[in-house]
């Protein structure tokens, strides 16, 4: 393309443009405030290089209006500067064409430069990506290890728990063991205890039988006696008659007194023993009523007796009545006792020898009586010695009752004790349980979360790719516009110099005509230029606004993300 004025215009309206579209494709990283803080930066800074581009074509609108004013001078100056001008062209395509070649050169080796720059940053920006990618997969894995870590630790702990429950499940279960075994001994005591107790009852019944026997022979003694103590009585009584009949014999028979006297000797001499012995019975009597009142439960059979005894005394006292009667019948007859005198001699030598065997009969039972009374003694002395020996079996019993009670107590706590335990581990298995439930289902969703890590960061990777082209596009973008700026200042000391050599040379018209032609066609070119950028500007725009989108889309996924796995953890 020739220089010319215009080529400036162009240059500063496409540098303007990439600048534009550089900061608007680089502030896509950042939020939406921001970008739109950003975008309406731009958007000013946009409208002032256009308002400063309008300018600009004010000031080369100017100058073509100068240029009309010194145009008929430039066409007067035309034919004389003619010669030189074609010269000025000679050596002006000689420096074109130098600086185009240096150009060339120059271009392929910043283009080579720029290449190597750009390979540069796009590595630079994949490596601080992946770094960054690696930094945050190595705090997560970390976060993940300590978790799982946290997870063993809590399942060491309940491992160590049901370990300790095991144990103690154990002890219980040999306590549980021991304690059986002594309840068992303890039952199989108390059972020998009960049968000991019963064969005990066995004897004691035994002895009440035979306790019963010895009342019973003892009341039959008593009633002999009673009847031998009655008929002492009625001896004695007759032996009373027989001393009144002695004294009034005494005048006629001196033998019959001797003999009565002897008699009455005797007489007192047995009624000292009769009494005696009856004081004697009257003792035993006494004391045997008192231990029949005292066992008057266990003695119902002897007030039987009693009863018997108290009917048979009852009849002997009618007797003794009936006696008295014939002893007064006797009295009458006593005028016939004298006549019968030698038979009451006969009968009183027969009285003597019957109270000699009475008393010989009452030493026997003397004798009887006292053998009866060691019986008794020995009797009750075993009475009394089994009585002990059954209270101190009942005690015995009522103890080994009791060990029983606290036995069987204990074995109900230590049964309470075992169900509470075996209660506690079945919790606590149903815990380890549930928490190996939990461990499996957060290791799965931790090979799903990792699973969509991988697929995020596969994402990731392809948007950070995006990101590093469009990145890439807009160095390119600003490249070229540094380009455009280069060229546009060269253009504009191009122009300088041509317009410094059309006001020295004062060129002729047609040359002006022919610049003033390519003037306006490049100002149509710029304007073309200028809609194009327009164009591109809003292109870029809506690019700019579709990758910061999916960019926001991206990041509100990766929020998401981030949120779901907290609430897992």
């Amino acid at each position: 393309r020739p220089s010319s004025p215009t080529g400036s215009v162009r240059s500063s309206f496409s540098s303007s443009r990439r600048r534009v579209s550089r900061h608007s494709r680089w502030s896509g990283g950042f939020s939406r405030s921001h970008r739109s803080e950003v975008s309406k930066e731009l958007t000013l800074r946009a409208e002032g290089e256009f308002l400063a581009l309008i300018e600009l074509m004010s000031g080369i609108s100017r100058r073509s209006t100068s240029l009309k004013e010194v145009w008929m001078k430039i066409i007067s100056e035309r034919e004389s500067w003619s010669l030189e001008m074609d010269r000025m062209y000679e050596q002006f395509e000689e420096y074109t064409e130098i600086i185009e070649r240096h150009e060339r050169e120059q271009h392929s080796h910043n283009h080579e430069h720029e290449e190597r720059k750009k390979e540069l940053v796009k590595l630079r920006l994949e490596l601080t990506a992946a770094i960054g990618v690696s930094a945050e997969l190595k705090r997560k894995l970390t976060e993940r290890d300590n978790e799982l870590g946290e997870v063993r630790s809590e399942l060491a702990e309940l491992k160590d728990v049901y370990k300790y429950l095991k144990e103690e499940h154990e002890e219980t279960k040999t306590t549980l063991e021991e304690t059986r075994l002594k309840l068992v001994a303890s039952r199989e005591a108390c059972h020998d205890a009960q049968e000991d107790a019963k064969k005990h009852h066995g004897e004691l019944e035994i002895l009440d039988l035979k306790y019963s026997e010895l009342q019973t022979s003892h009341t039959e003694l008593s009633s002999k006696f009673e009847s031998t103590s009655k008929e002492i009585s009625v001896l004695k009584q007759s032996n009373s008659v027989y001393k009144k009949e002695k004294n009034e014999w005494l005048y006629e028979k001196g033998e019959l007194e001797d003999r009565v006297r002897k008699c009455n000797h005797r007489n007192d001499e047995l009624k000292r023993k009769v009494k005696e012995l009856t004081e004697s019975f009257e003792k035993k009597k006494h004391e045997l009523t008192e231990t029949i009142e005292k066992k008057k439960h266990e003695l119902h059979e002897a007030t039987e007796t009693l009863s018997k005894v108290k009917y048979e005394k009852e009849e002997l006292h009618q007797k003794v009545k009936e006696l008295k009667h014939e002893l007064e019948e006797e009295h009458s007859r006593w005028e016939d006792a004298e006549d019968r005198c030698g038979r009451w001699k006969l009968k009183l030598e027969h009285s003597e020898r019957e109270i000699t065997s009475l008393t010989e009969e009452l030493r026997v039972v003397q004798i009887e009586q006292t053998e009866l009374r060691e019986t008794v003694t020995k009797k009750t002395e075993e009475y009394r010695r089994l009585v002990i020996e059954k209270k101190q079996i009942e005690k015995d019993y009522h103890g080994k009752c009791k060990e029983s009670e606290d036995r069987h107590r204990e074995l109900l706590m230590i049964e309470e004790s075992l169900r509470r335990s075996e209660s506690t581990l079945k919790e606590k298995t149903e815990l380890i349980h549930s928490l190996h439930e939990r461990i499996e289902r957060i290791e799965r969703d931790r090979d799903e979360a990792r699973g969509r890590c991988g697929d995020l960061e596969i994402e990731l990777s392809a948007v950070q790719t995006s990101i590093v082209s469009l990145k890439i596009e807009i160095e390119t973008i600003t490249a070229d516009r540094n380009k455009f700026r280069e060229k546009f200042y060269e253009c504009e000391r191009k122009y300088e110099e041509v317009y410094e050599s059309i006001t020295e040379y004062h060129e002729g018209r047609g040359n002006f005509e022919y610049e003033i032609t390519n003037l306006r066609a490049m100002l149509r070119e710029v304007r073309e230029e200028r809609e194009k950028a327009i164009t591109m500007r809003i292109s870029a725009d809506r690019e700019r606004d579709e990758a910061i989108a999916r960019y926001e889309a991206k990041s509100r996924e990766m929020d998401k993300l981030e949120e779901a796995f907290a609430r897992h953890l």
